[in-house]
């Protein structure tokens, strides 16, 4: 396996399952014109303490059952939380009522569930990685073995594409069988050769595009948050010289992971060149008035900049088992 660090890799996590129209608060009524949940919709749920320690934040995805169970992840930078320390349902159901308020939690939860929920360890995300090979024709060219999904690829939900490259690993499977008539000498190679670069792409992506979204570095998060605004607004004016940031390009269809990294990649080199120039006309501002000290710094700080922030590109921080 190859694998990347991530600044969300290691967080731990659990799941907790709410029934499918369990009541919303009064002002999410209001917006949402539904006493109760849609299953359709995403929701998130915040608590009331904005404590490192005890902050809850529970964020739901739509499903297509209508009678299907929604699932809830609380995620937790922070090892001390309260919620990690809870081993029975009772108390889980005692401080799910102090931290939302909002919802009256012990007729949405059963008993049973929050037994389960207070029992489990939880798990935690894995740093994003990927197999090399990832097929083998076996003997006499009649049968093979393919990763596709999670057994091909690992990481964060970061992005939300677990599931999607899943299902792409299968639709390109079945492009390149359907290529070479189902000849597993070849059809299996070629899924390899032509799958691995959008593996790679979709795995180097997970490093930069939103590992800070779940808070656990409060001030990194913060410009992080900056950035990712500035740059939207900025590649909403800029004529395509920069592109939005990552976490929105992957939900264009049209785009390959390959060409989104690549984009990643040519921002990261157009910041350089502007700050750069920005640098450059600073310094000779400063210089013709005789202000060397400034002219010089001007110089300096975009390098100093680059070096710091734009140096490395997602694959040079790659790491191998």
């Amino acid at each position: 396996m190859r694998k990347h660090p991530s600044l969300s890799a290691g967080l731990r996590y659990k799941v907790l399952s709410f029934p499918p129209n369990f009541p919303l608060p009064p002002k999410a009524q209001e917006e949402a014109g539904t006493p109760t949940a849609v299953h359709s919709e995403s929701y998130v749920l915040i608590g009331a303490s904005n404590r490192f320690n005890s902050r809850l934040r529970l964020g739901m995805l739509p499903t297509a059952d209508e009678n299907a169970s929604r699932t809830a992840n609380f995620i937790s930078a922070a090892e001390e939380n309260e919620i990690w320390r809870i081993k029975d349902g009772e108390s889980l159901l005692d401080f799910l009522e102090g931290a939302l308020p909002q919802l009256p939690v012990r007729s949405i939860l059963s008993s049973a569930e929050a037994h389960r929920f207070a029992e489990s360890e939880g798990a935690r995300f894995p740093p994003p990685q990927y197999s090399e090979r990832f097929v083998d024709v076996l003997q006499g060219n009649e049968c093979g073995v393919v990763l596709v999904g999670d057994a091909l690829h690992a990481f964060p939900p970061d992005l939300g594409q677990g599931v999607n490259a899943g299902l792409e690993d299968i639709m390109k499977l079945r492009e390149s069988l359907r290529r070479h008539g189902h000849d597993l000498a070849n059809a299996l190679p070629d899924f390899e050769r032509n799958r691995r670069p959008d593996v790679k792409s979709l795995v180097r992506l997970m490093q930069v595009s939103h590992p800070l979204q779940y808070k656990q570095y409060k001030y990194l998060a913060l410009l992080f948050q900056l950035k990712f605004i500035a740059q939207f607004l900025i590649s909403k004016v800029s004529f395509g010289l920069i592109y939005r940031p990552p976490f929105l390009e992957v939900m264009n269809a049209e785009f390959t992971y390959s060409e989104i990294l690549r984009r990643v990649e040519r921002n990261c080199k157009r910041y350089q060149l502007g700050g750069y120039a920005l640098g450059a006309a600073s310094g000779l501002f400063f210089a013709l008035r005789g202000r060397w000290l400034a002219a010089m710094a001007c110089l300096l700080a975009p390098a100093l900049l680059v070096a710091l922030l734009f140096e490395k590109t997602p694959k040079e921080f790659e790491l191998a088992d």
